[in-house]
């Protein structure tokens, strides 16, 4: 198990790793600093209509975290092709 701290540092790491993958982790780096990272874990703030499965490892923040750099990506995809969200 994990510290709320370690699993925000770790998507943080991922984010960066995986910047340029096309999978909208540039978004979560650009966008989502510790703030949001720990509101979206923990299903608070402007993310609590969002359900969460309560991760507890590092693995499963990302995991998490990835639903919303997924959903970055496929927003932008649709922005450049005329859609507006």
């Amino acid at each position: 198990m994990n510290t709320m701290n370690e699993m925000v540092e770790a998507v943080k790491a991922h984010a960066i790793a995986h910047y340029n993958d096309g999978e909208g982790w540039d978004m979560v780096a650009e966008c989502m600093g510790t703030e949001e990272i720990t509101e979206a874990l923990t299903n608070v703030g402007e993310y609590s209509e969002v359900p969460v499965a309560d991760p507890t490892t590092n693995e499963e923040a990302i995991a998490e975290i990835s639903k919303d750099a997924a959903l970055w990506e496929e927003m932008k995809g649709n922005t450049a092709s005329g859609e507006e969200y």
